[in-house]
């Protein structure tokens, strides 16, 4: 907040749009930032970073970017809206063919089922790198060295991952992958990237300013001006660059081995509560730091009320997004309800959570 404060006060300016000090030290600053980016997932060249509005917003231009008439694309029924809703969408225009590989009710995907739906015309594959409603962890390692083999592109959604999980796209071997920065980065919202291996080129979502070569009614061929049009965000990603120096200073170790003990802790304290449904991997399997479940006699809305008027817990209720998911549990209807925890959760709050879930669940049951 303070890093954002203090370009809105002390600057404000509109960064490579003039050679003044305030414009210069925007630019420079946000260029630093994504610096930081690079070097926190791995990235090869800063110029592999694209800024964006989020991860819906990266996941498009990837999309929207490499596919032409009559591609293919494989993905999962693990995905999020911001993956299913573009490739919906252009299937519905006649443009793509789209083929969602099946999971196991824990949320694992195999290579074999990929390979299945592979065709001639296969043209990318897109998976998530973890479920944002049953926590599952993608072997995106595995699936990348695999895709690779194939000569097949890979975008990786990384949204729920990013600042979780450890990631380097370089040793993944991953070419394109999408996130935002206001989850595990812990950036405002509005912010997000796009890494994009050099050597690709997609075609851009918009074009337009970019404050460099302005004589051109053509926009700029080279990453990442190719696909940063406009007025970018600026305080957030300032905050954004606040939030990276943040993290590297924490340890992003520090930040996961917390973020799994609070999920271990709140695990084994609900499985031993009656009346409570747990989805997502089994006890020992990785996991991101959430968990979805549902309290048998009510509706994952009416428990998300309870927690929330009478003990001041906030949770997430209904489809998160995923409606895949919800049909492959059978939950299309009312969904799950989910618990999700972060570096500035404490084990005081699991415990407390734990013990209104257990309450919440004897009502129902009662």
């Amino acid at each position: 907040m303070e890093a954002v404060v203090h370009f809105l006060t002390e600057n404000g300016s509109n960064p490579g749009r003039g050679s003044y000090s305030q414009s210069a030290l925007a630019a420079a600053e946000l260029e630093e930032t994504r610096s930081e980016l690079a070097a926190f997932v791995g990235a090869g060249k800063p110029e592999e970073i694209v800024f964006t509005l989020n991860a819906t917003d990266s996941l498009n231009l990837a999309i929207r970017g490499l596919l032409r008439q009559g591609d293919q694309v494989v993905t999962t029924v693990l995905e999020h809206n911001s993956v299913l809703r573009p490739l919906r969408e252009l299937e519905r225009r006649g443009e793509i063919g789209v083929t969602h590989v099946a999971a196991s009710f824990e949320g694992e995907i195999s290579i074999r089922s990929l390979e299945n739906a592979l065709t001639p015309k296969t043209r990318l594959l897109v998976v998530t790198h973890g479920s944002n409603v049953l926590g599952t962890i993608t072997p995106v390692e595995e699936i990348s060295a695999w895709a690779k083999a194939k000569g097949l592109p890979l975008l990786v959604d990384a949204a729920q991952t990013i600042g979780h999980l450890d990631l380097d796209v370089r040793e993944m071997k991953i070419p394109l992958l999408a996130a935002s920065g206001h989850k595990g980065l812990m950036g405002p919202q509005g912010t997000g990237f796009l890494y994009v291996e050099e050597g690709i080129l997609l075609r851009p979502l918009r074009t337009g300013g970019t404050g460099i070569a302005s004589a051109s009614m053509d926009p700029p061929d080279h990453p990442p001006l190719r696909y940063e049009a406009g007025t970018p965000n600026t305080p957030g990603i300032f905050g954004l660059g606040a939030a990276l120096q943040f993290l590297r200073e924490t340890s992003p170790v520090a930040v996961q081995q917390h973020e799994e003990d609070l999920t271990k802790d709140f695990l084994s304290q609900i499985s031993r509560i009656e009346g409570i449904k747990i989805h997502g991997p089994s006890w020992g399997k990785p996991r991101l730091p959430i968990v979805a479940v549902n309290v048998e006699g009510q509706t994952p809305q009416e428990t998300m009320f309870i927690l929330h008027t009478q003990f001041g817990i906030e949770t997430r209720h209904g489809l998160h997004c995923a409606p895949l998911v919800h049909r492959l549990l059978n939950l299309e209807e009312h969904g799950t309800l989910r618990f999700s925890f972060g570096y500035f959760n404490t084990h005081e709050e699991i415990e407390k959570a734990a013990k209104a879930l257990s309450l919440v669940a004897k009502t129902a049951v009662g």
